[in-house]
């Protein structure tokens, strides 16, 4: 029989064991949500590209920073497109009537 100081160990360790499975299915699932989002980014990327090839002018570089200045025209096109309800609206249903 073991002695409470052993049990008491054991259930420590169990413990540690557990936090440490808990932490490693956080891990895996954030990288899974992580290759979920780039390619649904990837995707959306290569649709906006084929209808606006304009984009082609834009080019990715090192840092956030970079990409920031290159991409700058194209995030405020995107901004005030989502920021425009109406407009947003409007793409919408011309979208839905053109694919009914």
């Amino acid at each position: 029989m073991s002695s409470i100081d052993e049990r008491i160990l054991q259930n420590i360790e169990r413990s540690k064991q557990e936090e440490r499975q808990q932490r490693a299915q956080k891990a895996r699932d954030a990288k899974k949500q992580y290759a979920i989002a780039r390619d649904r980014q990837q995707i959306i990327g290569q649709f906006v590209e084929s209808h606006f090839p304009e984009v082609e002018r834009f080019h990715p570089h090192r840092t956030h920073t970079e990409n920031q200045l290159e991409f700058a025209p194209l995030i405020e096109f995107l901004r005030v497109l989502a920021f425009n309800k109406k407009i947003v609206a409007q793409i919408k249903e011309a979208a839905t009537k053109k694919n009914q």
